[in-house]
């Protein structure tokens, strides 16, 4: 009976379909819109549709329907009924497919899987470009709304909806206000803007034209100084035009700016622009000059008139017309006194207005003043020109105004007048009489009348007497205005205010003789006698001048006030003069008064505010001169006769016109310093007062009122006044001016107080003069200046300063561009800065010289060693250029011989990983970088159990280098792959390709199975570097064939590599080119070798070739016997050559192959191989069979012994050579024995010494390589291993131990060759013709080590330098818990160090160095304070200012100059600088230096800093600064500003400021509150100190105080404060180890060769045949056993006559070794 299921008659529901899932019949679920029942068992596809639609449906639909799945995605599965949003349209889907990858197609592609549901829309604001747009979607653009018709992407932004306009359809229209019209800018249809005074409407969508005005843009200035210059261009056709809107500071004339065609919308370098300073104003740019061509582009709206309509015209107001705007048409601008309308849209071009692109507007009037002719006056402006007043009728310059104007420029509006007060002939301008010119309406008095001016004129005088008509315009210049009288007292015959020394007299004067009245009734000059009026009515020759008005008392002979009445002895009357002022009245012998000089001594002058600038006056203190001026003027008149002088200077205040002149040797000297003081007159308060000259004098006065602003700060943050000095030398006419210099004494000031704001006391400026001591000498010389400069020495100048103060000065003390104070007991109060000194002597002839970084030899930073034999060389750096070198060993252990020649040199190779500055204050070497040791526990090859004291997480260990440096295993190196906490355990993998297992420095050293306690680790940084590049290429050959066999050698200069073949050959310099070699001899070649000095090839029929450079081969088979040849050698310690043959023969030539000698080393059977392969290298000949025996030979072939079996039974010997300083087999996996081996390779590091000692050769076993091989042949070059199979699977590796592949080659190949030319390139020889060649370029990276010191990394030790690199390598030092990263370069040369070749390794070190000495050098960057100099120009001397092409921040000081060498100019020294060169900051070799003596300085002693840093008066706010208000805030004191140092001056100083704090320069301090003393052990020096007691010194971060250096050897004291010395430690050492006081307890120790380890004491040096010699009795208290035992037991027993042992021979006869 069938089952009865009651499942089965209903169905069951599953929900949405799944992809590999079981359904059975009846199952009911839903795919998409639609449900469906399942009619077929069946497990699910991944895709629905094809169960749906299998050949049997295993779906039958039961409903339909839709699903709504919202907006359209990209890459999504869509199923049959789904519906989606695109645009403003549903789809539904009628096919289910996944949807298109792309969201920017959107449907498009998929229509025939869609179709239409529902329409709408959908709006998506405003049109942009680039997008999606489908039907039904709708945008705004410009005014109106579009809507998408078709599915589409839109355009660019330039192109617009129009570009598209078919595919959209306008919804509505309407106007789209964007504001102003603006430049480079997308306008749309219908858009609104404003442009001018128009509104107008966009008809194209379109971008608006770029602006023609470009701010700021970038420009490379050409001068020095100058800074903050700010501008713009505008360009107008082909004309470029500039605005300055910011004159910057401290520029020059004829300094340029360059600016690009492409900053300014042109190209480079047809528009580019030169921008000559014409003019500056106190540094700032005034006017400058624009050449460059501009290119032609129109802007504005005008540009693109076409594609806008107007709707509005209307104004728009712009203000003030201004130069370097763009107007537009209808935009108002104020011009003057008028409003004008733009007519023209156009660019303002000019400052003034072009009118002519303007209407007026509305007119207007604006007073001007007086016309000027070089004003520029516009339209309706309105001037008084004379006593007229007149408008401009049109803008001008420079058009006088005048009553009848032909021009039409200006028209008459009032004629009115001007008083000009007594009419003149000439006035004073510049020191020089000028006519003075009168204009149209000017009023002048002559004699008793007006006249007033009717036209322009000079010189003119009005003696008119025509009457005034108002606005005519009569020929003469003057008509008669008012008559009138004018009393002009009593007539004088010369005037003495005049200009020309006469008096003019017009109608009207009145004047008095002797009491009579005279009237003028004729202009004239009173230039003689009998022009006086007494004398007028009796001349005939004259003329009536004068008319009687009155007559006085007869006998009155007085004339002029002063005047004295005497008598003659006959009664006559006699009028005596006034005498000059200070003059005394005396009485003749004549019994008539007279006026006399009183107190007049030579050369003593006095000035007082009451006395008189009159040279009559001034040399008597009764009759002073008025000013300080006018008697210094009047010395340095006549300095012969007049000087030296002295020039008392009386109590009161004098406000002078400056500057003032002392005279040479004259001494001003005021009463007393607080009762005489000088100001400048008014308008003179920016000038210098005083100019010194040789032995001039300033004593016993105030200066002050000199005024002036601080200017822009400078480079080194200190400003300069804009007002004058105080004192300063004399500038004469010029430099050259030697009547200025100060050539005998200097000047000298004393007692003198100055006050001033932004100005300077005293400056010595020695670029005033060229020659000379350029010197001021100053004593008690106080200088308040606010804001100002105390002292400044500048240029060569000199000072010496006594007991000289400052207060309140921006800079107390400042010396400049070589300027020399000396100061004594001086003092710098307040202020902003105390003493300054900046740069040097410009006009010095510097010393120059460059770095010499080449003066040392490649440096070996350590050598490793194994305690007893030496395996590598670790390089601090590793040297360029070198081509040989020995090596000098010295250390504990003897026997060592290692030689660098060519072969051990590398091409592209890192000689250096320099340690970088981060730039910033932290030093370098990044920070908490991991270094921990420890001894391990055990270990395997690939696991090393740490000590249990280990601190370290997983997250901390895993990933880091561990390292073993001592014991079992030393040299071993890998990456901690893995660590358990727990058991200390690190499981360790392969840097080269993270294998499990340890690698070892030098390849080819045995990787230890088993580690023990004596391995002792360092868990420290990982180093890598990135590949050098890898190429394959192919090179041609002219010579077609199969080539053989292939080697390299060094030919000179050159190296070659050679390849031959049957007949054949090919040589090459650079692997890219080869030519043809000659004199190949027809050979069948199975070995080629290049040796010292010749290529040798052998062939198996008894050939022997050789050639010199591989171009010309010598057959040389005439001078070796026949034999089957299967290879040959160079030995390179004996100079031999030797080859091998099969029957057992070795052949050994010591002359280049000329002739040979023979030895049978085995015997020959006659048909099988004895000797198939050899090599040679480190001294020692290895030759071998094909089953891998070797013999060897430690005398350059002379003898051999049977030596190692390589790989024993399993392997068979593939290949033998000796490549890259190793012995290389490779073998084959033997058919002889039953085990399957993988081919691979036997690497050894053989020497001579090693098997002289019989010890077995140590062959190490590859790692398993990356093809099943066999290798046929490998090679080197250049630190990598190349290796290849005739199937051409290349192979390298870089210690020929561990192996990755390289490439597969085509065809089938023979063999591979490598050679070298900027690193290793490697030639593969195909079987067969080969009619090019393919060219493998494989370099290696470095091996390195990181070596820390404190958590950083003090130096990267190279083993190995890598090759092959055209830049250098990436270096990357990984680390898990550093905190700061170490910044690192990779230096690469050619002719790098690799590691030396070993003929003996020595034994017994432990303690090791070794020095280079060859033909290259290591270039060094120098750091520290030592550096070697070289090409110097002259010997510089201790305290030279050093600086350093490429370091502009700092400037270096040389103190100590040894080690000089050579002849000027090419001298060499080695420099002791101040501050240390840090590591970023080390120069290149060859960086050129300059030095200089001449630097500017300032030298204190005894010196006083008083609150530096408070600022100015207001900022000190002295005295309440000390009172509760304290500092003013941002102006604290700030000590650090005492003395400043830039630009390479220096200020030496001992001083004490206000906290009694005592220092000497940077080098000493003592704080005297606290009993502080600070020695700058960086710039103290201690040499020749013969004791130095201290009671303690901290050093270091630490709290340790160490008070004591001891050499006690017992270490008694058992102190933490003292430290032992050397030979105490080695003494204490030696007394505990030596039988001393106690136990020694280590896991081992090594005496020479011996090594005594746990239970074990062998020979270390040779573990399997070493001997232990015990040459003494030896007591054993614990007896014997084992192969000792059994040896005493047979020695020693007795021997049986009845042991028959089976031996044929009787056992009674005595040969049978037991006695008879």
């Amino acid at each position: 009976m069938a089952d009865f299921r009651i499942d089965r008659i209903r169905f069951r529901w599953r929900g949405d379909w799944s992809a590999n899932t079981l359904y059975v019949k009846d199952d009911v679920l839903r795919y998409g819109a639609k449900v469906f029942v399942c009619v077929e068992v069946h497990t699910s596809d991944t895709n629905f549709y094809n169960d749906l639609n299998n050949a049997t449906p295993r779906w039958s639909q039961m409903m339909d329907g839709q699903s709504w799945t919202g907006e359209w995605t990209p890459s999504t599965f869509y199923k049959i009924g789904e519906l989606v949003k695109v645009g403003g349209l549903i789809y539904k889907c009628i096919e289910g497919h996944i949807s298109n990858s792309s969201a920017s197609n959107g449907v498009l592609g998929d229509e025939l899987k869609w179709v239409y549901f529902a329409r709408g829309e959908d709006w998506q604001s405003v049109w942009t470009p680039a997008t999606l747009y489908n039907v039904d979607q709708t945008v705004i653009y410009g005014g109106s709304i579009w809507k998408c018709n078709t599915a589409h992407t839109s355009g660019t932004a330039d192109d617009g909806l129009q570009f598209n306009a078919d595919y959209w359809d306008q919804y509505s229209r309407s106007d789209n206000f964007r504001s102003d019209w603006t430049s480079n800018t997308l306008y749309y249809p219908d858009d609104i803007v404003y442009y001018g005074g128009t509104v107008f409407r966009c008809l194209t969508g379109h971008r608006s034209a770029a602006s023609n005005k470009f701010v700021n843009p970038t420009a490379t200035y050409g001068g020095a100084e100058g800074t903050g210059f700010q501008f713009f261009i505008f360009k107008v056709g082909a004309t470029y035009n500039i605005k300055i809107t910011n004159g910057g500071s401290t520029y020059l004339a004829s300094e340029t700016f360059t600016i690009l065609g492409s900053a300014v919308g042109g190209a480079t370098p047809a528009n580019d622009i030169t921008i000559t300073i014409n003019t500056v104003d106190n540094g700032a740019i005034t006017t400058v000059g624009v050449n460059g061509v501009a290119n032609d582009a129109a802007d504005g709206l005008e540009a693109n008139s076409a594609q806008w309509e107007t709707v509005f015209t209307g104004i728009k107001y712009r203000g003030d017309y201004a130069h370097g705007e763009r107007y537009a048409v209808g935009e108002l601008v104020r011009w003057s006194p008028g409003m004008w309308q733009v007519t023209t849209g156009h660019w303002a071009t000019d400052v003034n207005m072009v009118e002519s692109n303007f209407n007026l507007w509305i007119p207007g009037y604006e007073f001007e003043d007086e016309w000027t002719i070089s004003q520029y006056y516009q339209q309706g402006d309105v001037v008084l020109y004379g006593g007229y007043t007149y408008v401009a009728l049109q803008s001008n310059i420079g058009v006088e105004p005048a009553v009848t104007d032909a021009t039409a420029t200006w028209e008459l509006q009032v004629a009115g007048y001007t008083f000009k007060g007594e009419w003149v002939a000439t006035y004073i301008v510049n020191d020089q009489a000028e006519p003075f010119p009168y204009k149209t309406g000017d009023v002048v008095r002559a004699g008793g009348d007006l006249y007033i001016a009717t036209r322009d004129n000079e010189s003119v005088d009005p003696s008119t007497r025509s009457a005034y008509d108002p606005g005519s315009d009569d020929p003469w210049p003057w008509q008669l205005l008012v008559t009138g009288n004018a009393f002009k007292g009593p007539w004088k015959e010369q005037d003495l205010n005049g200009l020309t020394g006469e008096s003019t007299y017009f109608p009207g004067d009145v004047v008095t003789v002797a009491g009579t009245l005279y009237k003028c009734i004729l202009k004239h000059e009173a230039n003689s006698s009998d022009a006086k009026p007494p004398l007028d009515f009796e001349s005939e020759n004259v003329g009536p001048y004068w008319q009687l008005l009155a007559t006085g008392h007869t006998p009155n002979v007085l004339e002029y006030p002063g005047d004295i009445k005497t008598q003659n002895d006959d009664s006559t009357r006699l009028r005596i003069g006034v005498g000059e002022s200070g003059q005394l009245l005396k009485v003749g012998s004549n019994d008539i008064p007279f006026w006399e000089d009183f107190d007049v001594t030579p050369k003593v002058y006095y000035v007082s505010p009451e006395g008189k600038d009159l040279e009559t006056q001034g040399g008597q203190l009764a009759a002073p001169f008025k000013t300080i001026k006018f008697a210094c003027d009047y010395i340095n008149g006549d300095l012969a006769t007049r000087s030296p002088a002295t020039i008392f200077i009386k109590t009161g205040l004098y406000q002078e016109i400056l500057p003032i002149t002392v005279p040479r040797d004259t001494a001003l000297v005021g009463d007393e310093l607080r009762s005489t003081e000088v100001k400048p007159a008014a308008g003179y308060e920016t000038s210098n007062m005083f100019y010194v000259n040789n032995g001039s004098g300033i004593r016993n006065m105030s200066l002050s009122g000199l005024t002036g602003t601080l200017g822009a700060i400078n480079q080194y943050g200190t400003k300069r006044p804009s007002g004058g000095a105080f004192v300063s030398l004399n500038p004469g006419s010029g430099a050259s001016d030697a009547a200025a210099w100060i050539t005998t004494r200097s000047c000298y000031v004393q007692n003198v107080s100055t006050f001033g704001t932004g100005c300077v006391g005293l400056k010595v400026d020695g670029d005033l003069h060229n020659g000379g001591n350029k010197s001021i000498v100053a004593n008690d010389f106080t200088q308040v200046i606010d804001n100002g400069i105390g002292f400044w020495v500048n240029g060569e100048g000199k000072a010496e300063l006594v007991s000289v103060f400052t207060y309140y000065c921006h800079i107390g003390y400042l010396a400049t561009d070589g300027g020399k104070a000396r100061a004594t007991n001086g003092n710098n109060s307040y202020g902003d800065w105390g003493s300054v000194a900046e740069g040097v002597t410009p006009t010095e002839t510097a010393i120059t010289g460059k770095f010499n970084n080449r003066t040392q030899e490649a440096q070996v930073d350590a050598v490793y060693n194994d305690e007893n034999e030496i395996f590598a060389f670790a390089y601090d750096h590793a040297g360029q250029d070198y081509t040989s070198a020995t090596i000098a060993i010295a250390g504990s252990g003897e026997g060592a011989a290692a030689t660098i020649n060519y072969e051990n040199t590398r091409d592209g190779a890192v000689n250096k990983v320099r340690i970088l500055g981060p730039g910033d204050s932290t030093p370098a070497g990044g920070s908490a970088y991991t270094s921990k040791s420890g001894p391990a526990i055990t270990g395997t090859a690939t696991t090393i159990q740490l000590n249990q004291q280990f601190q370290g997480t997983s997250a901390q260990t895993v990933g880091q280098r561990i390292y073993i440096w001592e014991g079992t295993g030393r040299g071993q190196y890998g990456i901690i792959d893995a660590f358990d906490e727990v058991t200390k355990t690190c499981t360790v993998k392969k840097e080269f390709d993270n294998t499990p297992g340890f690698q070892h420095f030098l390849g080819g050293f045995k990787i230890e199975e088993e580690l023990d306690p004596s391995t002792k680790y360092f868990i420290e940084p990982r180093i890598s570097f990135s590949e050098p590049p890898y190429s394959n290429s192919t090179a041609s050959i002219s010579l077609s064939g199969e080539y053989l066999i292939g080697a390299s050698r060094r030919v000179g200069s050159t190296n070659v590599t050679a390849l031959l073949g049957n007949g054949r050959g090919l040589r090459s310099v650079d692997s890219s080119s080869w030519t043809v070699g000659n004199g190949v001899p027809t050979q069948n070649w199975n070995s080629l070798v290049g040796g010292a000095n010749n290529f040798m090839a052998t062939s198996a029929t008894g050939a022997l070739a050789r050639s010199q450079d591989g171009a010309n081969w010598s057959d040389l088979s005439g001078n070796i016997g026949a034999d089957i040849f299967r290879g040959c050698a160079w030995e390179n310690v004996s100079a031999q050559w030797v080859v091998v043959s099969e029957t057992g023969v070795v052949y050994i030539s010591g002359d280049e192959g000329q002739s040979w000698t023979s030895s049978q080393v085995e015997p020959y059977d006659g048909s099988t191989p004895v000797f198939t392969h050899i090599a040679a290298g480190n001294g020692l000949i290895i030759i071998a069979n094909d089953f891998g025996q070797t013999w060897e030979s430690v005398d350059g072939g002379s003898t051999f012994e049977l030596a190692a079996d390589v790989g024993g039974d399993k392997f068979l010997m593939q290949h033998l050579t000796f490549t890259g300083d190793k012995f290389i087999a490779s073998v084959q996996d033997s058919p002889f024995d039953d085990s399957t081996s993988g081919n691979k390779f036997f690497v050894s590091n053989a020497n001579a010494a090693q098997s002289s000692t019989s010890a077995v050769t140590v062959w190490t076993e590859s790692e398993t390589p990356p093809h099943t091989g066999p290798y046929l042949k490998v090679t080197s070059s250049q630190g990598t291993f190349i290796a290849i199979t005739s199937n051409g699977e290349v192979a390298y590796s870089y210690d020929a131990v561990s192996w990755k592949q390289l490439t597969t080659l085509s065809g089938t190949y023979t063999g591979i060759v490598g050679g070298r030319q900027t690193g290793g390139y490697f030639v593969p020889l195909k079987q067969g013709t080969m009619t090019d060649l393919t060219i493998l370029k494989k370099g290696a990276p470095p091996l390195a080590r990181v070596i820390t010191n404190a958590g950083k990394v003090s130096r990267i030790q190279l083993l190995d330098t890598g090759s092959g690199y055209s830049t250098s390598p990436t270096v990357t030092i990984q680390d898990n818990v550093n905190v700061l990263d170490v910044a690192v370069e990779a230096r690469i040369a050619s002719g790098v160090l690799s590691q030396p070749t070993f003929t003996n390794r020595g034994t017994g070190f432990i303690n090791v160095s070794a020095t280079v000495d060859g033909d290259g050098f290591a270039d060094e960057y120098q750091i520290g304070k030592v550096m070697q100099m070289k090409e110097l120009s002259r010997e510089p001397g201790p305290g030279d200012l050093l600086y350093i092409n490429g370091i502009a921040d700092q400037i270096y000081r040389v103190t100590q100059i040894t080690k000089v060498t050579g002849v000027a100019p090419n001298l060499t020294a080695q420099f002791r600088i101040s501050p240390s060169l840090k590591e970023n900051e080390s120069p290149d070799h060859d960086t050129s230096v300059t030095i200089r003596q001449q630097y500017s300085q300032v030298r204190l002693t005894g010196h006083d800093f008083l609150d530096i840093g408070t600022g100015g008066v207001t900022t000190t706010n002295y005295p309440e600064l000390y009172t509760n208000a304290g500092f003013t805030e941002g102006y604290e004191s700030q000590p650090n500003r005492e003395t400043a140092n830039n630009g390479g001056g220096r200020v030496f100083y001992t001083s004490t400021d206000q906290d009694g704090n005592f220092r000497v320069g940077e080098l000493f301090e003592v704080e005297q509150a606290t009993g502080i003393v600070t020695l700058n052990a960086d710039l103290f020096n201690l040499q020749g100190l013969s004791e130095l007691a201290l009671g303690g010194v901290v050093l270091g971060g630490t709290e340790v105080v160490i008070r004591e250096f001891s050499t006690d050897p017992t270490m008694s004291a058992n102190s933490d404060n003292v430290v032992p010395t050397q030979k105490a430690i080695v003494t204490y050492i030696g007394s505990r180890v030596s039988g001393g006081g106690a136990n020694l307890n280590v896991s081992g120790f090594r005496a020479g060769q011996i090594k005594v380890r746990n239970k074990e004491i062998f020979n270390e040096a040779f573990p399997e045949t070493g001997q232990i010699v015990i040459d003494r009795v030896a007591k054993l208290n614990g007896g014997i056993d084992g192969y000792l035992m059994a040896l005493n037991f047979f020695t020693g027993g007795t021997a049986s006559t009845e042991l028959n042992e089976g031996d044929p021979i009787s056992a009674i006869d005595s040969s049978n070794g037991y006695g008879e």
